[in-house]
């Protein structure tokens, strides 16, 4: 096949068709056990789709063999011997070997990140807690330590696993004693006091027989 940049045409040699045809000869030959084709029928197709852009025909031009691009294309290739069969079988057998070459590395590199995805997890699961390291350690919960006073000076690696006893904050002149009124609160009622004394005093029993029956008027319409 040659590349012509000036027609921007594909032009097609005879080696092509003898690499390409008797490919389809042993596929014939394969189905018609081994009876020889007595011919190949090659219809003058106009186009053929382009590979890459769908919907779009790249034309095809048939000339006679003697013609004068056909014998331009004769010439302009016959300083390039024509692969015989052995050299065809071989290049078959190469591709075949890379085809499988690559398969095969495909199938390792899938089995290899398996294995690092399994190993890492069971490096995990298995780390002791000495060598865990400190950006773990650092979202890891603390574990619960007695509580310690505020003053006692920790080591900086420490000091975030201990919880401080801190006390309460207390007013400016200390805590205040029981009993002192709060601002805005006003003093009790000694008054109120002796009323409620009164009213939760023991009261003697009455005798329902001694009471002197009292009739009520009814108010007049």
């Amino acid at each position: 096949m040659r590349v012509n940049k000036e027609t921007k045409s594909v032009d097609i040699e005879r080696r092509d068709l003898n690499y390409i045809l008797p490919a389809y000869i042993v596929s014939y030959l394969f189905n018609c056990q081994n009876e020889d084709p007595e011919r190949i029928t090659f219809p003058l197709y106009p186009s053929v789709p382009h590979p890459r852009k769908p919907g779009v025909m790249i034309p095809i031009e048939y000339v006679p063999p003697e013609s004068p691009v056909a014998v331009e294309i004769k010439e302009d290739g016959s300083n390039v011997a024509e692969a015989t069969e052995e050299q065809i079988r071989q290049l078959d057998e190469k591709e075949d070997e890379i085809k499988r070459l690559k398969e095969e590395l495909d199938g390792l590199r899938a089995q290899e990140s398996k294995l690092i995805e399994s190993g890492a997890l069971a490096e995990e699961a298995s780390i002791p807690a000495e060598e865990v390291s400190a950006a773990r350690a650092a979202f890891a919960e603390p574990e619960p330590v007695p509580h310690v006073d505020e003053k006692v000076a920790l080591p900086p690696e420490d000091a975030a696993h201990y919880v401080l006893d801190r006390q309460p904050r207390q007013p400016p002149g200390g805590a205040l004693p029981p009993g002192t009124p709060l601002d805005d609160m006003q003093s009790r009622n000694t008054r109120l006091d002796s009323m409620v004394a009164r009213d939760i005093a023991p009261q003697p029993d009455v005798n329902e027989e001694e009471e002197i029956p009292t009739e009520i008027e009814k108010p007049k319409e």
